[in-house]
């Protein structure tokens, strides 16, 4: 396996392109064991009028654009004869800094598991978290295919308390992701689309905007570094 100090070049690539979100991005259900990196690449469709306000810049409505984003994140791997294997993490999709924790539960032929991803903080301002499912289906020797239904919500909150005139809001999508895993050993590629179902509302200045229910596409290119999984 690299070592960290190898790794940690191909973070700091990830995090220096980052913008905007990935909408959570297609992940494989196996743990790997240790360390291990991860970066990805996605691009939307156009997120609809009111949707759009949370990732664009200088736009109050309408603002239905598509969406780019660049995320990294490094984990750490426990894995067990006997129980789930575990990973925990720390990285960033878009602008937004994140903590998450996994559970592999089922190990065989389909490995199954559940996590939570939680943002954090950033001077009170925008956050992203979600609950997510992740289940492999072997194609092959080493191609799997992925399937990663998420619930995914991001917030917004600036300048200053809810009598102050805030400009706030909230997103919250149910994504189905699925993705091709090519497993090469201590790397893995995976391309991935994903369909985003979601409603969103924000103010500004004491003008709502929305509920908008929105439906959109999400085209993800994924890459895992770390040891092979057990």
């Amino acid at each position: 396996m690299p070592s960290s100090s190898r790794l940690a070049p191909f973070l700091a690539l990830a995090l220096s392109l980052s913008a905007c979100t990935t909408f959570g991005g297609v992940r494989s259900a196996a743990v790997r064991p240790g360390f291990s990196a991860e970066a990805s690449v996605a691009s939307s469709g156009n997120v609809g009028d009111v949707s759009g306000w949370f990732w664009s810049d200088e736009c109050v409505y309408p603002c239905n654009t598509n969406v780019f984003g660049v995320g990294g994140r490094v984990s750490y791997g426990f894995t067990s004869q006997t129980g789930p294997a575990l990973a925990l993490s720390v990285g960033i999709d878009g602008l937004y800094p994140h903590v998450e924790g996994y559970a592999q539960l089922g190990r065989g032929r389909v490995p199954f598991g559940i996590g939570a991803r939680v943002g954090i903080p950033v001077d009170d301002m925008s956050r992203e978290h979600g609950l997510f499912a992740r289940i492999d289906v072997p194609l092959g020797a080493r191609t799997r295919l992925l399937l990663n239904p998420a619930l995914f919500v991001h917030e917004d909150e600036w300048f200053g308390t809810k009598t102050d005139n805030q400009t706030s809001g909230m997103f919250v999508g149910f994504v189905q992701g699925v993705g091709l895993e090519y497993d090469a050993g201590n790397v893995s590629f995976i391309p991935s689309v994903s369909v985003v179902r979601a409603r969103s509302r924000h103010r500004g200045y004491d003008v709502e905007y929305g509920p908008e229910w929105t439906t959109f596409p999400v085209a993800s290119f994924g890459v895992s570094v770390g040891r092979k999984r057990q």
